[in-house]
C-alpha cells in the first residue's frame, strides 16, 4: 500500500501505515471499480480540477509478490472448511 500526503509518498514495504476511515469512506472504497486503485479525501475548499492534478502525478508500479507464511495459509483454510461444515449443518 501506498499513500500519497501532500508531496510525500509513504510505502507500506518501509514503513507502517494506517488508514482511519469513517462509515462512508469504508463504503466508497468497498464499492470501487475493479479498474479504480486511487481513492482521495480532502477538504471542500480545493477545487476538482486541484485533485485531479494532485492525484495525476503518481502512477502505481508493480510490487514484488508478498510472502505468506504457509501457516497463515492453512489457518485461513481451515477457518473456511469451519464455516462451509456450519453451513452444512444448518441447512439440515
Amino acid at each position: 500500500m501506498k499513500v500519497k500526503i501532500g508531496v510525500k509518498t509513504y510505502d507500506s514495504l518501509h514503513e507502517p501505515i494506517m488508514l482511519i476511515l469513517n462509515d462512508k469512506e469504508k463504503w466508497d472504497i468497498g464499492h470501487m471499480q475493479d479498474t479504480d486503485n486511487k481513492y482521495c479525501s480532502f477538504p471542500e475548499h480545493i477545487s476538482t480540477d486541484e485533485i485531479e492534478e494532485f492525484m495525476k502525478d503518481f502512477v502505481m508500479k508493480p510490487r514484488p509478490p508478498q510472502v505468506v507464511h504457509l501457516t497463515t495459509l492453512t489457518e485461513k483454510f481451515r477457518r473456511i472448511e469451519d464455516n462451509i461444515r456450519r453451513r452444512g449443518r444448518e441447512d439440515e
